[in-house]
């Protein structure tokens, strides 16, 4: 199973740009996510031991790693809520938190 330590420094980077190219400002779905916005949601989604986003059943750093849209969209409900605001948690579901009745 992959973690953060586990990661090589280029496939972080390549994984922060990646996000950023979605989340970042005047991106596809921009939330204003900041470069350290990502780099400390990676740290929290490799090594997270409490379970952070209530979707999951388990921790995320039960979950492996593959640098994927999938790890995209819990970086994003990570930031999100690390911000102390509502996660989309469209990983499952298509319609954003947001939208939700």
């Amino acid at each position: 199973m992959k973690t953060q330590a586990k990661l090589a420094q280029k496939e972080k980077e390549n994984f922060v740009s990646y996000c950023l190219s979605f989340y970042g400002k005047n991106e596809i779905y921009d939330i204003g996510a900041t470069r350290e916005e990502i780099e400390k949601a990676l740290e929290v989604r490799c090594t997270d031991q409490s379970g952070i986003l209530r979707e999951f059943d388990k921790p995320l750093s039960e979950i492996e790693f593959d640098g994927d849209s999938f790890d995209r969209e819990m970086i994003r409900d990570i930031v999100l809520t690390l911000r102390g605001e509502k996660p989309w948690e469209t990983i499952f579901s298509s319609t954003p938190y947001g939208e939700r009745q």
